[in-house]
Order: structure tokens, then sequence, then C-alpha cells
């Protein structure tokens, strides 16, 4: 009798240690069930404000890699804003070339400020415009340029909702050493934007290499309003 109530009590302390146990995988299950529910939560906002914030391109939300919840403390996460997104032809009497443009506009905004604006309610089209009016925000632009098949880089130097203006400058060849290596400007692109037949059209001059094309360029990556 000594024996089997000696065993009746570590049985029941071994469901006692076992209902513990589970309660504390339950716990920590829970935790991660509401941490990934605020991260949808914060994706889904960020996506609303992306989308004010480029009514005619598609904008990207980036951040570093390895990064994630609880680790974004002291970066700062990226909204690329492309600009331009042009596919068309320089041409040239009977001749054309095949031209692609892209210019994107990059800034540099913290998570604290991200989070301030959320915490205070306001719309997606109000975080937007606190976006796009802070002066504070780091940006730069990040342009390219392939005409006949060859990638050059492209150094804008006026942009705006109308219009962009460009240098062309050449790029290190693929897999040589880039260290030293100087940019030569080989040409010049002048486009005006605007909409034709309910489509972003850019039109204007390139020189290249001494050579004039007129530009003719769509852009297919647009986001359409509807």
């Amino acid at each position: 009798m000594v024996f089997i109530r000696k065993r009746t009590q570590i049985k029941l302390i071994s469901c006692k240690r076992s209902a513990s146990e589970l309660n504390i995988v339950q716990s920590k299950w829970a935790f991660e069930v509401n941490k990934m529910r605020l991260a949808i939560k914060s994706a889904i906002l960020f996506a609303a404000v992306i989308l004010v914030l480029a009514p005619t391109a598609v904008t990207v939300f980036a951040q570093p890699s390895g990064m994630g919840i609880g680790k974004e403390r002291g970066h700062a996460r990226l909204f690329a804003e492309p600009l331009l997104i042009g596919h068309g032809f320089a041409l040239q009497g009977d001749q054309y070339h095949v031209l692609d443009v892209s210019a994107t506009k990059l800034s540099n905004i913290s998570p604290s400020f991200i989070r301030s604006l959320l915490s205070q309610n306001k719309s997606p089209d109000e975080i937007a415009k606190e976006i796009q009016n802070n002066t504070q925000i780091a940006t730069r632009t990040t342009a390219h340029l392939r005409f006949a098949g060859q990638a050059y880089a492209l150094n804008v130097t006026g942009y705006d909702n109308q219009s962009l203006t460009g240098d062309v400058l050449t790029l290190p060849a693929r897999g040589a050493n880039q260290t030293g290596f100087t940019p030569a400007t080989v040409g010049h692109i002048s486009l005006s934007i605007s909409k034709y037949e309910g489509e972003s059209l850019s039109t204007g001059t390139l020189t290249m290499n001494g050579t004039d094309y007129k530009v003719l360029l769509t852009s297919p990556m647009r986001l359409r309003e509807w």
C-alpha cells in the first residue's frame, strides 16, 4: 500500500509538471501569435502609406537584411519612390535603338518617426504629406539608363513631375575592379513627362557620343488609377 501511494504521488507530481510546462508553451505561443498580429497590422498600415505616396508609380518599402521586430531601433528604413520608369526608343531618322530609363528617389526614415505618425491615428494621406514635407529626412536619387543594349549610370540634374534631365555616365566593366574607376560623361538626356491616352508618356532628346536622338518612352509599370 505504501508503494502504491508513493507511485501515485509521483504520477500526480509528474502531471502537475506537465501541466505547468504546457502552460509555459501556451504562453510562449500566445506571445508569438500576438507579435505576428502586430507585425501584420504594421505592414498593412505601411502599405497604405506607400500607396498614397506614389499615385503614379510602384513604391517599395525596404529595410536592411537581418532586421525584424524588436531589432529596428537605431536603423533607418528606406522608402524607394520611383520617379520615372520608362521603356521605348531613341530615334534618328530611319534608325532606332531600344532605350530604358529609370530614376528612383530614396528616403531614409527612422522607425520612431513612422511609429509617432501611426500613434497619432493619422490617415494614410496625412502620413504621406508628413513624410513628403519633412525637410529633415535625408533623400537621394539613383538613376540608370540602358541604350542599345549597353548599361549606363544616369546623374539626374533636374526633376519635377513634368520633366527630367541628367548626364549619362559610363559604368565599369562587369567583373572589373571598381577601385579608382572614374566615370566619363558620354551623353545627356532631357525628357518631358505627360499623360497621353491615359498613359504616362515621356518625350525629349538624347545625345550619345555626339549623336542626337529623339526619345519616346512609355511607363508600363505605372500604378493605374481606376
